[in-house]
């Protein structure tokens, strides 16, 4: 009860302050606030988690181990920075700086420990357990479906990434790469083949480690990752979404059907959001399990 509180206040807290403002707000002022609302839904979800199983993650893991999942963040948030804000243009971040915005890279750290305790929630809440119940099949024809698969996703990711270096414009200031908007004819397939070409790849470094992996379950007919999956990133992608309309931290641009919205949220980009919970999901297994 005590740590639902907890969630629940900062969240309140962090609503106040967008509500009522102090004067000279800078853009990593708006990050502090927008980490302090992450950082209570991941209270709440904790706090759910635990009255669910009796043990939380946050109260358990020890510190190292949320160091390592932090660190991990950060370098899957730079992952999908290089793609989606330096390379495709998909977002940007209007109120900060290059200082600025290089250190808010260190906000995917935090993402990413958000992303595990919803996901984590949502699979107790549809297990009834606090362990998949599912065992581990590898079936023979595995030894080669992941190989080609990992192999497709490695020389789809190359093929793309050469052609949108071959026809990328520098902007007159190199720094704009970085955090600097400006018109990109977008692909919609193009832009869906990144994320399932990595999805792909880690599909098989997963394999190698003789993890149980998301097409694996599919394969197996235990839908509950999948389904964990799609409701964990709603709600966040909501939750999160939501807050960040009024103050416009990060805005998107050049995406494909950019003007149907539900809730004043591009659809494309929540249909986006499961690609960021598979990817980082699979990044934490082949790199920490």
């Amino acid at each position: 009860m005590k740590t639902f509180l907890s969630g629940l206040a900062l969240m309140i807290l962090a609503i106040v302050w967008y509500l009522f403002p102090p004067n000279h707000v800078t853009g990593l002022t708006w990050f502090l606030y927008i980490s302090v609302y992450a950082g209570g839904y991941m209270l709440l979800c904790d706090a759910l988690i635990q009255w669910r199983t009796g043990k939380a993650f946050l109260s358990y893991s020890r510190r190292g181990v949320l160091l390592h999942i932090f660190m991990l963040g950060i370098v899957g948030g730079v992952i999908f920075e290089f793609f989606g804000n330096w390379i495709f243009k998909t977002w940007y971040y209007p109120p900060l700086n290059t200082l600025g915005y290089l250190l808010s890279l260190l906000f995917w750290g935090w993402f990413f420990i958000i992303m595990l305790e919803s996901y984590r929630l949502a699979v107790v809440l549809l297990a009834h357990s606090k362990r998949s119940t599912s065992k581990l099949k590898f079936h023979r024809y595995y030894r080669y479906l992941f190989p080609i698969i990992g192999l497709l996703g490695m020389v789809i990711l190359v093929v793309i990434t050469t052609y949108a270096l071959a026809t990328y414009h520098v902007p007159v200031n190199p720094l704009d790469i970085l955090n600097g908007p400006w018109d990109v004819e977008n692909n919609l397939t193009v832009l869906l083949l990144v994320p399932i070409a990595m999805g792909m790849i880690f599909e098989w470094l997963q394999y190698k480690r003789s993890e149980k992996t998301l097409l694996m379950c599919v394969i197996d007919r235990d839908f509950i990752p999948l389904v964990s999956i799609t409701s964990a990133c709603f709600v966040t992608a909501l939750s999160l979404e939501l807050y960040n309309l009024p103050l416009g931290l990060w805005r998107y641009t050049n995406l494909p059907f950019q003007t149907i919205k539900f809730m004043s949220i591009p659809v494309s980009v929540l249909l986006f959001w499961p690609s960021l919970y598979i990817l980082f999901l699979a990044f934490y297994h082949t790199h920490y399990l």
